[in-house]
């Protein structure tokens, strides 16, 4: 009977450590080597205008922009708006994209100025 006890224990344990590490994998947000977070691009907007960027993200199709081919790409609590290509398709909301394009400014008459990516290609991940 112990040498069953022990054979049961082991498989909880390698269960424990496989759940853990899945836990571990899955939870953390690391963000895609070559790519930019987009805290940082809100603390350096306006020194990053015209700089070529790639950005990993969910969509958030649901903003006071989309009537300007604008949707907003976030990372946890942070978001930047992107304009997507004239004759690319908006894409759905809440699924995770990866945005090519450079950071531009602009006035707009709802929210005033605001700093975007101008995107030259958004691929959903």
């Amino acid at each position: 009977m112990t040498k069953y006890k022990e054979a049961v224990m082991k498989r909880i344990l390698a269960a424990i450590i496989l759940g853990v590490w899945l836990l571990v994998s899955v939870g953390c947000s690391s963000i895609p080597s070559g790519t930019e977070k987009i805290a940082d691009l809100n603390q350096n907007k306006a020194s990053m205008i015209g700089k070529d960027v790639v950005c990993v993200g969910l969509t958030d199709t649901k903003g006071s922009l989309s009537s300007f081919r604008m949707f907003k790409i976030s990372q946890g609590s942070n978001w930047f708006w992107v304009k997507y290509p004239e004759g690319a398709e908006e894409p759905p909301q809440g699924i995770k994209v990866r945005v090519y394009g450079k950071i531009q400014e602009s006035q707009f008459n709802i929210i005033g100025k605001a700093y975007f990516i101008q995107a030259t290609k958004v691929a959903m991940e």
